[in-house]
């Protein structure tokens, strides 16, 4: 035990009546079943709470230099080094990657290099702090902290696709949440840096 308080994020009663409604105006009958409304609330409030309590948001930047790092090492030790440098979560999406599209370990330089494609977008102001059109600085690095936890849930838990256009239900749903919670809406290229690494799932 760390010792470390973690104080948990609950979505009030009024936010998760309005983000559960919004599953039920879309089409697909899974967003209407409680099992999946709740699996989507628990990812939502489990970012918010790791968000909340860690002292900086989740950094792309930083995350694309790692594996950057490991698909360019010449040999095979300086992969290995590399490979202890990347972080769990960095860890974590290459191992799903690599369980749902049932590929070999030896696929996983390549879907390294797919993860850190898509976080090339991710590089300066565009996507990091930037102000509104009100001038207010906003951190848009939590929002796209949650829009990939909800992009991995929906592709490789719910079998869900996530799409970036205007209409899709994915940025549609991701629109409703960041409304309820205070988090500033992501451009269309921002979330197509997201759901790019998880289109590429077979």
């Amino acid at each position: 035990m760390s010792g470390v308080w973690t104080e948990k994020v609950k979505l009030t009663a009024d936010q998760r009546i309005l983000i559960i409604g919004t599953m039920h105006e879309f089409r697909d009958k899974k967003l209407h079943d409680l099992d999946v409304q709740n699996s989507i609330i628990m990812r939502i409030e489990g970012a918010l709470t790791k968000l909340r309590n860690t002292q900086h948001s989740a950094d792309p930047q930083a995350s694309l230099y790692r594996l950057e790092q490991f698909v360019e090492a010449k040999s095979d030790a300086d992969r290995q080094k590399h490979w202890k440098n990347l972080k769990r979560d960095e860890l974590n999406l290459l191992d799903l990657l690599l369980t749902k599209s049932k590929k070999s370990d030896e696929s996983i330089l390549q879907y390294a290099k797919i993860a850190a494609d898509s976080l090339k977008l991710g590089r300066g102001e565009k996507y990091g702090n930037r102000k509104n059109d009100k001038g207010v600085v906003e951190n848009h690095n939590a929002t796209r902290f949650l829009a990939d936890q909800l992009a991995e849930l929906f592709e490789l838990q719910l079998d869900l696709r996530v799409g970036h256009a205007k209409k899709s239900v994915f940025r549609k749903l991701l629109n409703v949440v960041c409304d309820q919670v205070g988090l500033p809406e992501l451009s269309i290229d921002a979330i197509r840096s997201i759901t790019k690494k998880y289109n590429h799932i077979v």
